[in-house]
């Protein structure tokens, strides 16, 4: 009989081998790298037509659309399409990749080991729309009663409006009990200019000195306030090492405003909250779960088209989540915090936010146009990689016009001919672009050069630069406490805002760095990358040997997928051989040129600002 075997373990990682005359293994990933032009244009069909899906004559996109400007479709996970949130779109994508290898290879059975059920029933509905006799066999594993009594868990197994409840309750808890900044008085007029971010990626040293600088927005803050533009800035507060919690960050925020001519004004986009808002959030929150659609007419819209996929098994967390579960609940508070914002905020000619297509900002630029601000524009201040489908959408969602279509920024500024390509390529309105110089990679080019400040001697200088998936770097230090390369010292600088403690891992003598990329990354001459982080950009871009270490089973997130000259391993075995390779630095020189607009001088930024700030 020809059967194929499938073997999916504890740990997501899906294999297959055949089980007639060819013994060889098979590994879905290698099936995915080769085909993955084809499959994610796959996914995102899906989700455009899911979008357009018609419950009671109208399409999710309509059916789901609130008080005329919000649309709670947009800002839901499913619309958001981010594997960082969202792990099951990995699945999905093997399971289109099983697909087609199951039409080509034609067995007439699949035995599928796993203890997976969303896997287990969504190869099942696969097999009986192929017609292919399956079988199961679930794999045991241990699992411990500290384990299984973790408060976490136990949390995990609440239906999803309860948990939805939990989190309201976590967010008044912490609104009423935190110290708060006083609203802020902003500039307004010509010559104000309007900034949404993130509080984190700040210089430590300068933000203790009442200094606010942004390694996300560099030097453009003091350019504006050299040309006479009056900065306004709103933040999501985020953990980091420059405020571990939000009154830290409020006093900050203080420090800041007390110096606004030179760091403008600041606040948190958590002070527009309140009791009226708390209670008019929860009712809504009601209304949504009274709405929400049925089992049957799911089971439908999960349906994939011309395929006998159905992602119901896989999504249905995501869509619980995000129409009846934590993710709504926190959307509906985005939405009245943003709109109370925008109401209370006086007319902003200009507005700027780092445009990583999450849903808050969908009802960001919302709330932007309802109360009649001026232009605003989604800055992508890293780099566009190929499986962050956040960035990807079919040109009718992008492009359609009505009351209900996915909100979108006025332009996009991209960073580089990189960004471009990418966008150009996935159907971007050209009119809606516009080219400013990357921010963030000013210093680089330059640091490659220093002489002297590399010792290589045969050894090897190694920096570690951690992920905001802190799993995935835990998973890297445990693969390095087992392996003896051959090194003369080992470093890590973890992600802002995926701190671990690196004194569980005593056995590797790690020093902490804490200081810019830009400052530290000349000091060594190899750096391993945990998974999806852009600091393998920076590592590259400045002449230093990348290792990339993934974990088994995940799409290849990194910014240096296709690089022949960077190793991608996921083994210890793997790590360690390419740690004891023969050093060989890359060739760079012409890297920056290629990936970015970098003009220190920002010629391009300071035309728009002349463009809209004509003096």
């Amino acid at each position: 009989m020809n059967s194929i075997a499938l073997n999916v373990t504890s740990d997501g990682i899906w294999s297959w081998c055949k089980t007639n005359s060819d013994n060889s293994s098979n590994s879905l990933d290698a099936y995915i790298e080769t085909h993955s032009e084809r499959l994610r244009v796959k996914y995102l069909s899906f989700i455009a037509d899911l979008s357009e899906f018609e419950i009671e004559g109208k399409s999710l996109a309509e059916y789901f659309q609130f008080q005329n400007d919000y649309n709670i479709w947009w800002m839901s996970l499913l619309a958001e399409k981010s594997v960082y949130k969202s792990p099951a779109i990995a699945d999905c994508i093997k399971l289109l990749a099983l697909e087609e290898v199951l039409t080509t290879e034609k067995p007439s059975k699949l035995e599928l080991y796993t203890n997976d059920s969303r896997i287990k029933k969504s190869i099942e509905v696969l097999c009986r729309g192929l017609d292919i006799e399956f079988s199961f066999r679930r794999t045991t594993t241990e699992v411990s009663l500290k384990k299984l009594f973790n408060l976490r868990v136990l949390y995990l197994s609440l239906p999803h409006p309860l948990r939805a409840i939990f989190f309201y309750i976590k967010h008044l808890y912490l609104l009423f009990k935190r110290k708060r900044s006083p609203k802020p008085v902003w500039y307004e007029g010509v010559n104000s200019i309007f900034f949404f971010s993130y509080f984190i990626h700040l210089d430590k040293k300068k933000a203790d000195t009442g200094v606010f600088y942004s390694r996300q927005w560099e030097i453009l803050p003091q350019t504006l306030n050299n040309l006479g533009i009056k900065c306004n800035w709103l933040h999501h507060f985020l953990k980091s090492d420059v405020a571990l919690n939000i009154t830290e960050g409020a006093q900050l925020i203080d420090s800041f405003n007390k110096n606004s001519s030179i760091n403008g004004i600041h606040s948190f986009i958590n002070n527009y909250s309140g009791f009226y808002s708390s209670i008019k959030i929860i009712k809504t929150f009601f209304s949504f779960l009274i709405k929400s659609p049925g089992r049957s007419e799911l089971n439908k819209a999960f349906k994939s088209k011309n395929s006998a996929i159905s992602f119901w098994p896989l999504l249905k967390d995501d869509w619980k989540k995000s129409f009846c579960g934590t993710t709504a609940i926190e959307n509906m508070i985005w939405i009245f915090q943003l709109d109370q914002a925008f109401r209370e905020m006086p007319k902003q000619k200009l507005g700027f936010y780092l445009q990583e297509n999450q849903g808050w900002e969908r009802g960001m630029t919302a709330a932007w146009k309802k109360y009649g601000h001026g232009t605003i524009i989604g800055v992508q201040h890293s780099t566009i990689r190929f499986w962050d489908l956040r960035y990807y959408d079919e040109e009718k969602i992008v492009l359609k016009p009505n009351s209900w279509s996915q909100p979108q920024p006025d332009f996009v500024a991209l960073n580089g001919p990189y960004s471009l390509k990418a966008f150009e390529k996935s159907g971007y309105p050209a009119d809606s672009i516009v080219c400013l110089e990357a921010l963030r990679y000013l210093n680089h080019g330059t640091v490659n050069k220093i002489e002297g400040s590399r010792q290589t001697k045969g050894q090897k200088n190694v920096i570690i630069l951690g992920d905001i998936m802190v799993e995935s770097t835990k998973a890297l230090l445990t693969r390095l406490q087992n392996i003896s390369p051959n090194l003369v010292s080992l470093s890590i600088k973890l992600h802002p805002g995926g701190w671990i403690d690196i004194r569980n891992y005593p056995e590797l003598k790690l020093v902490e760095e804490t200081g810019a990329l830009s400052s530290i990354l000349s000091n060594y001459d190899t750096a391993i990358v945990v998974g999806s982080t852009t600091a393998a950009l920076d590592a590259y871009l400045c002449g230093l040997k990348v290792i990339l270490f993934l974990m088994e089973g995940e799409l290849n997130m990194s910014p240096l997928m296709g690089f022949e000259d960077v190793s991608f391993v996921k083994s210890a075995i793997e790590l360690e051989d390419a740690l004891n390779s023969t050093y060989a630095a890359n060739e760079c020189d012409s890297g920056i040129k290629e990936y970015f607009w970098s003009d220190c001088h920002l010629p391009r930024w300071r035309e728009l600002m002349n463009h809209y700030y004509k003096n």
